[in-house]
């Protein structure tokens, strides 16, 4: 669990730091070919030193080829809202709703079980990260379609969770999948360049040729691409897939925090009720039992009704 949350703690800089690069003029296929592609050039000597890239079955490989299609779906869909300028505590939001279809896709593709405390723990985070996050939405103004790119990879993150969570219990070498990931996102996104009507490699060459771009995106790649996946990966042991997603909801509040420190983004006071929210979501049920806390469940249930009013003031913007 200590590595996930590290992992954690490192996504959180994935939206204010893909700013940074896609503010610079680079296309979005551009910035995801080099984002994956620099992740493997990092990986192979790894992969290669430790004998990491054998695959062991047929199942295995194929859990491989959907996990990588999964992958390149996800970083297109995921930075797609940046890249087209949505505002970043919306883009986030709607990213972040991962906790819901975690739940759900965790119970057929984990055999996860459906608790009270989930659900209960589900509506709470959600309601901090909606806290934080909500608020975003009377900045938004443009055509509704492009909210569908975060929404969608919104469930892309929860299939990722659940179908890592899957793979994990078939190969415990972290490495390996951590590379194959990359490897099949990368051959994925291949495919898609191919349709594309702009030069890409050429586009992302001319990018490289710039040494302050080359840092930029090659610490990115390292730093916030392939460290936090590999921790994620790695710390997956005995933890369920939905346990994994709502430790990934301090993202947004590491995100957001990044946001405001570097970019001036706006920085409500909602943000550290939101915060409380969602570490109050994170504690795991045994340490609450041992030190003799247990928060009412009426204030949870008051929490999650309070969301109503933030739903309703994003759908009144889209009226």
């Amino acid at each position: 669990m200590p590595l996930i949350l590290l992992s954690s703690l490192l996504y959180g800089l994935i939206h204010p730091g893909s700013k940074w690069i896609l503010d610079g003029g680079m296309t979005l296929l551009s910035f995801v070919v080099l984002f994956i592609g620099l992740r493997l050039i990092f990986q192979l000597p790894l992969v290669i030193f430790h004998k990491s890239y054998r695959i062991k079955s047929k199942n295995l490989l194929v859990y491989f080829i959907f996990f990588g299609i999964i992958g390149s779906a996800l970083q297109v869909t995921e930075f797609y809202g940046i890249s087209e300028g949505l505002p970043h505590p919306l883009l986030t939001m709607l990213v972040y709703s991962h906790p819901i279809w975690t739940l759900l896709l965790g119970k057929f593709i984990n055999g996860n079980p459906i608790s009270r405390n989930s659900l209960i723990k589900m509506s709470v985070a959600l309601v901090g990260m909606i806290t934080i996050c909500g608020t975003g939405a009377e900045y938004f103004s443009g055509n509704l379609l492009l909210l569908l790119g975060p929404l969608s990879a919104g469930l892309l993150i929860a299939l990722w969770i659940c179908f890592s969570n899957k793979i994990r219990t078939i190969s415990n070498d972290s490495l390996s999948i951590s590379f194959y990931y990359d490897l099949f996102s990368f051959m994925t996104l291949l495919s898609l360049v191919s349709f594309s009507d702009k030069p890409v490699f050429t586009m992302a060459l001319n990018y490289l040729s710039d040494i302050n771009q080359f840092f930029k995106i090659s610490s990115y790649a390292l730093l916030i691409g392939f460290l936090p996946n590999y921790f994620f990966y790695k710390g997956q042991d005995k933890v369920s897939s939905f346990t994994c997603g709502l430790i990934l909801l301090l993202e947004p509040v590491v995100s957001t925090l990044v946001s405001f420190l570097i970019w001036h983004d706006s920085l409500s006071w909602t943000f550290f009720p939101g915060a409380l929210l969602i570490v109050l979501a994170n504690i795991p049920d045994k340490f609450m039992r041992s030190i003799g806390f247990k928060v009412p469940l009426i204030i949870f249930k008051h929490s999650f009704y309070r969301s109503k009013w933030y739903l309703a003031l994003i759908y009144s913007k889209f009226k």
